[in-house]
């Protein structure tokens, strides 16, 4: 779904009582991943990012997952590209496709996990640190870092 098709943040969580919409005003995805991260109430924090599209049942998964494995505090989850036009994919698709995101490599060959798709314990993030503020780096490195597991 396109940006011009989305409805307002705020009227999605709407519909949604125990949901809550923050608003971080510094920008960069550091700032905005803290801002949740201390306000999350529950013993696992998730990170999405906000052009990813979850499967329905998603959080299902990441929560079996989780319960499943209490030897790793942070999972990373499979991130697929989504074509505008699945029958005839751009070039950026098309290299995306090939080269982004491919969790499960990054884990074993660089012991790296991407936050676009990341469940962390909360008390794992806490002891860690918050993220980098900032546009400059990839402020995921020492998050990513910290021996991830595959996941959801």
């Amino acid at each position: 779904m396109g940006a011009a098709n989305a409805a307002p943040a705020s009227a999605v969580c709407a519909r949604f009582p125990q949901v809550h919409l923050l608003l971080e005003t510094i920008k960069g995805p550091g700032p905005a991943r803290n801002m949740g991260a201390r306000e999350a109430r529950s013993p696992v924090i998730v990170f999405l990012d906000s052009d990813s599209v979850a499967d329905p049942d998603w959080l299902a998964v990441v929560h079996r997952t989780v319960t499943a494995r209490p030897d790793c505090g942070i999972f990373c989850g499979d991130v697929r590209i989504l074509p505008i036009d699945p029958e005839a994919m751009n070039a950026v698709e098309c290299y995306e496709e090939l080269f982004a995101y491919r969790c499960e490599l990054m884990i074993e060959k660089f012991n790296f996990a991407p936050t676009a798709n990341l469940a962390v314990r909360k008390d794992l993030f806490e002891a860690i640190g918050p993220f980098i503020s900032g546009l400059l780096i990839s402020e995921d490195v020492e998050l990513g870092s910290a021996r991830p597991c595959p996941g959801p």
